[in-house]
């Protein structure tokens, strides 16, 4: 009787299509040399399962496996728990097939009679509950779910946990039933089973919070965010090299990294100290909480919302999240931006707009690690009516610049976002733009006829606020820096 793709797939490991795996080839050559990931015992290469008591297991056939085990045990003088301790190739149990077929007696009848087995992993460190996770067998995991709590191991120990255990991606069994698209009633019930798990990040930064509001599951949110684990849980306040600040009320003071204090003699304590309206809060940077965060590696579950919403247009679940938990707003990702700056990119005015109603307004402010707000981001993305959207937010356009100081007329120029220039060309409290100078000294014009690109160019050229005559630090006007440019890249390519 041949096998069907997915007891092959089983036995070799695979996961769900679309996600890497090691060859056949591979998996072949270190199953009888490498021994079971986190495996709590020891199987030589040649116990392999009884082919027929396999068979067994994938039909859930209690009484053919039963008769099975009785031959086996007299026939090789070994006793239940030994039997089902032997593996196939990538050294699954019997627990796992059974698992993975919904074999709900069988796995049952195993787990009583040999609980230690419902920790046993195979050579990628899945246990038989990561198994039916990933299959989606309901029965099987609210099954093995209650055995767990019959079985005579610890709880207390992480390492022993269960619903802890990690394979070797990282990912525990709720992972996994996220990852393969399950989020029906049995998800709650494994996030209830142990809500600290809904917080455990897998080795790319993802906890099943973050993989629940990246998929849009708003059931399984809140379920985890309504845990009690969720209230003993400390988000950090950024992630990766992300600055953080602390937030007390008064006017604002932003500290930047070491790139803005190389150039504080140039810009004063303008730069470093901008005042802003009394509801902007003070910012000041905590470097225990930015070492610290260097290490987590945390992915922000409110970026993956932000991402969701602008694909789905549907901000219930962003909503619900930042009414949640007011700490959302400072979370980072690995290049210091917030949600807001996502939102912004995306061009996404409604997620933009959620993070004001009755919200803190100060992260209109918050820079990334290039020292870029929201709005060079709305405006590199050409995206008017985000920019009008946080215009009346941020009533100091011209005092928000990035590192190398430019403002959004800079990011657009640069960019070739006509409907962006056009805006704050025949927007008179945007005036100030027009001729401001970057770190190099040049105007938006110089950026745009660096580009080469000939409808800003025009557009700029046309408006007689324009002065076409500015020198760069470089002592070139706009026009100059345009044939410069285009003469080292002729001799480039002699």
């Amino acid at each position: 009787m041949s096998k069907s793709d997915s007891e092959i797939d089983l036995e070799r490991g695979t996961t769900s299509p679309g996600r890497s795996n090691s060859s056949t080839t591979d998996n072949l050559k270190t199953t009888r040399s490498l021994p079971s990931m986190g495996a709590t015992s020891s199987v030589s290469s040649g116990e392999y399962m009884n082919i027929e008591l396999q068979k067994a297991a994938t039909k859930d056939n209690v009484d053919k496996f039963k008769k099975l085990l009785d031959e086996l045990s007299k026939k090789r003088d070994q006793t239940m728990p030994s039997i089902f301790e032997t593996v196939s190739p990538f050294h699954n149990t019997l627990l796992h097939i059974a698992s993975f077929h919904g074999s709900k007696n069988i796995v049952e009848l195993i787990a009583l009679r040999s609980p230690p087995t419902l920790k046993k992993t195979n050579l990628r460190g899945e246990t038989a509950l990561h198994t039916a996770a990933k299959a989606g067998k309901s029965d099987i995991v609210l099954s093995l779910r209650e055995l767990q709590k019959k079985s005579a191991c610890s709880d207390d120990d992480e390492d022993q946990n269960l619903f802890k255990m990690s394979n070797v991606d990282g990912n525990t069994a709720l992972h996994e039933a996220l990852i393969n698209g399950h989020h029906d009633k049995w998800v709650i019930d494994l996030i209830n089973a142990d809500p600290d798990v809904s917080f455990c990040v897998n080795k790319e930064g993802k906890s099943p919070l973050y993989l629940a509001a990246e998929a849009g599951y708003i059931d399984c949110v809140k379920a985890m965010m309504e845990s009690e684990a969720y209230k003993r849980y400390t988000w950090p306040c950024q992630n990766s090299t992300a600055k953080d600040y602390q937030i007390s009320p008064s006017t604002v003071e932003v500290v930047d990294d070491q790139k803005d204090m190389k150039h504080k003699d140039e810009v004063g304590d303008e730069k470093n100290n901008m005042k802003k309206d009394d509801e902007v809060g003070d910012y000041q940077k905590n470097d225990e909480a930015t070492k610290q965060d260097s290490v987590l590696q945390v992915k922000s579950p409110i970026h993956a919302a932000v991402a969701y919403a602008a694909n789905n247009e549907n901000s219930d679940l962003l909503n619900y999240m930042l009414d949640k938990e007011s700490k959302f707003i400072d979370l980072r990702d690995e290049y210091g931006r917030s949600a807001l700056h996502i939102a912004a990119a995306r061009g996404y005015v409604e997620g933009v707009r959620c993070f004001f109603e009755g919200r803190d307004p100060r992260v209109a402010f918050q820079r990334d690690n290039d020292g870029f707000f929201p709005v060079h981001y709305a405006a590199e993305g050409d995206h008017v009516d985000v920019i009008k959207e946080l215009q009346p937010r941020c009533l100091h356009l011209a005092e928000m610049l990035s590192h190398n100081y430019q403002n959004i007329l800079h990011s657009a120029t640069k960019n070739g976002c006509t409907d962006l220039v056009s805006y704050v060309l025949k927007t008179e409290e945007l005036e100030k733009l027009i001729n401001q100078k970057d770190q190099d000294g040049n105007t938006p014009l110089h950026l745009a006829a660096m580009d080469c690109d000939p409808v800003c160019v025009i557009l700029l050229t046309r408006d007689s606020r324009v002065d076409k005559k500015l020198l760069n630090n470089t002592y070139e006007t706009a026009l100059d820096a345009c044939r410069n440019l285009k003469e080292r890249f002729f001799f480039q390519i002699v």
